[in-house]
C-alpha cells in the first residue's frame, strides 16, 4: 500500500514540499521521464512527449525489487529473457550484457567486461491508472513505449546489488540516462505539464 495518498502526488505544492523536506530537486531521466525522489525507497515518475529521451533505452534491470503504482495514463513496458550465449560456432553474438551503477551526479561505474546472451522477447504489457505491478531485480525491461503516464514507485532496500545489468546491441555504444538532466526548474514546468494532462484525464 502506497504510503502516501495518490490525490496528494498529483498536486504540484504537495511535491514542492515533500521535495524540499528531503532535500531534492527532479531531474531529466535519459529514458524518456522526470524522475523526483521523495525519500530514499519512494519517487515519482513522470512521462510525456516534451520530456527529453535518449535515441533508445536499452533493456536492463535493477539492483533491488520494486512495486510500482500507475497514477495516471497508461504506462507501457515489455519484458524480456536474457540467457547465457553458447557460443558453439564462434558466431558474433548479436546481444551482450555489462554490469553498471549509474547516478545522477556521479561518474557512471561500468564494468569493462560484456557477456554474449541470447534476448527473448517475452510480451508488451500496457497498465492504466490503478494498477499495481512488480518487478524482482533479476528481470530485464524497457519502458520505451510510453507516451504518457505518472508513476510511484517504492524499492524494496531488503537486498540490493552492487550493480545493474544492461543489454545492448553487440558492438553499439551505451546510452547514458544521465547525460542531459537538465535544471530543476525545466523539470518542474514537465511536472505541472504531466499533471495538468492527469487532471484532463489523458
Amino acid at each position: 500500500m502506497m504510503p502516501i495518498p495518490a490525490k496528494a502526488l498529483l498536486e504540484i505544492d504537495f511535491l514542492r514540499k515533500a521535495a524540499k523536506e528531503y532535500g531534492n530537486e527532479p531531474y531529466c531521466f535519459g529514458l524518456g521521464f522526470i524522475q523526483l525522489k521523495l525519500s530514499p525507497t519512494t519517487r515519482i515518475h513522470f512521462w510525456h512527449e516534451n520530456i527529453p529521451h535518449v535515441e533508445r533505452e536499452e533493456i536492463h534491470n535493477h539492483r533491488y525489487n520494486f512495486t510500482s503504482h500507475v497514477l495516471a495514463g497508461k504506462l507501457a513496458f515489455s519484458l524480456y529473457d536474457v540467457a547465457g550465449y553458447a557460443n558453439i560456432r564462434g558466431d558474433v553474438p548479436e546481444w551482450e550484457r555489462f554490469d553498471t551503477k549509474c547516478e545522477p551526479g556521479k561518474p557512471n561505474e561500468t564494468m569493462p567486461v560484456t557477456t554474449p546472451v541470447h534476448v527473448h522477447h517475452m510480451g508488451d504489457y500496457r497498465l492504466t491508472a490503478g494498477s499495481i505491478y512488480k518487478l524482482p531485480h533479476t528481470a530485464f525491461h524497457t519502458t520505451e513505449e510510453t507516451e504518457f503516464a505518472i508513476t510511484f514507485l517504492e524499492r524494496d532496500l531488503s537486498f540490493v546489488k552492487a550493480y545493474a545489468s544492461v543489454v545492448k546491441k553487440h558492438g553499439t555504444v551505451s546510452t547514458c540516462p544521465f547525460a542531459n538532466p537538465g535544471t530543476p526548474e525545466e523539470a518542474w514546468e514537465l511536472i505541472n505539464q504531466a499533471l495538468n494532462w492527469a487532471k484532463l484525464g489523458c
